[in-house]
């Protein structure tokens, strides 16, 4: 049960780690709240950056503000543990991969769990993906006591290795410009402050998986479109013509990709696997492969061995080829999210598990209509 005064700091961090320090400044010296955790979102760069100031062993900037300012360091739980490596490392000619949003999304849903104190999401620093992607993931999930905001600091300060902070007793900070000779600068003129970036919150309109994470981003996105929009949720999927139709828009899959969909949207509604998610690696167990099988017959394909288009595993020298299954649903998998596209909510997404990739239809099982017979 979180107490008045208390906030957890969740921070973007580039490659100047000293935003970390001068956000608590606010947050605890100008605001006067009590920080009780910190949470690190960066890269692998920035990550290393971290580690090489706040946890290589003596004095750190953290311990130096607790001191300065006559606060608990123990009261605020930070740890390697509490950096994120969410963006990997740039490639050659300094391109960045897109981010998973979807582990940002899992974290978000704990950091604004019911139980837990008000979240200061402070945008500090880090890619401008990481900046976008952070506001509308709190946008969607975000409480009223949650905060959206952006670290200021001083021209003269800012992204200076030598300040962390503006501390109790001003000091001065000799700074070598190039091109500009020495600058003496005196903390006393630096000023560090918070702006509040304004959010539309949308949690009143997510239901329980969003809210807690167990959907993927995309599907948390289709979902809140649809409430604001008032568009009929329900997808028809009509086997024996072979399409699914959602929202006036009819979709026709091949038999195969019908029969993989078909087996998602069951064990959606049927609560198979995990609430309807499937490990990737239990694809070839025998009863996800008499459940494909039946989908495969049900939308009119066959059930022989030695059907290339089925899901009956071959053998090959005696063994059983179970490898050529799971390339079989990969690739079915791939043409129905190209088929769908990004914002049909039956499109069957995936999401990392303890047990390695998942796969399912994050929609709601009551708008799945499965028309299997002629009527």
């Amino acid at each position: 049960m979180s107490q008045p005064g208390f906030c957890r700091l969740l921070i973007s961090v580039g490659l100047s780690p000293q935003v970390i320090s001068s956000a608590l400044y606010v947050l605890m010296i100008l605001e006067g709240k009590e920080v009780v955790e910190l949470q690190v979102l960066t890269s692998p760069e920035g990550a290393n950056a971290v580690d090489n100031v706040f946890f290589l062993g003596g004095e750190n900037p953290l311990d130096r503000f607790c001191r300065d300012y006559a606060i608990a360091r123990k009261r605020i739980v930070f740890s390697k543990e509490h950096v994120h490596i969410l963006w990997p490392e740039s490639r050659p000619g300094g391109l960045v991969e897109i981010p998973d949003p979807d582990s940002l999304f899992s974290l978000m849903a704990q950091w604004t769990s019911n139980q837990s104190e008000p979240l200061v999401a402070c945008i500090a620093g880090g890619r401008k993906d990481m900046a976008v992607l952070l506001a509308q993931i709190l946008g969607l999930l975000g409480r009223p006591e949650d905060r959206l905001t952006h670290l200021l600091t001083s021209k003269a300060f800012e992204n200076l290795a030598e300040f962390f902070y503006p501390p109790p007793h001003p000091t001065v900070i000799t700074v070598h410009r190039l091109g500009r000779g020495v600058e003496y600068l005196n903390t006393k003129d630096a000023q560090v402050t918070l702006v509040d970036i304004p959010l539309v919150r949308l949690r009143s309109l997510q239901d329980g998986e969003t809210r807690t994470g167990r959907v993927p981003l995309e599907t948390a996105r289709v979902r809140t479109q649809q409430g604001i929009s008032g568009i009929d949720p329900a997808v028809h999927a009509r086997i024996p013509e072979g399409t699914l139709t959602w929202h006036e828009m009819e979709t026709p899959l091949s038999p195969r990709e019908l029969a993989v969909w078909l087996f998602f949207a069951q064990s959606r509604k049927e609560g198979r696997g995990k609430e309807g998610w499937i490990a990737a690696r239990t694809f070839d167990e025998p009863e996800i492969v008499a459940a494909l099988t039946e989908c495969y017959r049900l939308v009119g394909g066959t059930t022989a061995d030695n059907e290339r288009g089925g899901f009956v595993p071959r053998t090959k020298g005696g063994n059983v080829d179970y490898n050529e299954l799971k390339l079989k649903m990969t690739h079915s998998i791939s043409k129905i999210k190209r088929r769908l596209g990004s914002s049909h909510p039956a499109r069957v997404d995936s999401r990392k598990g303890r047990g390695g990739r998942e796969y399912g239809i994050g929609m709601d099982p009551g708008h799945l209509h499965l028309h299997i017979g002629e009527g």
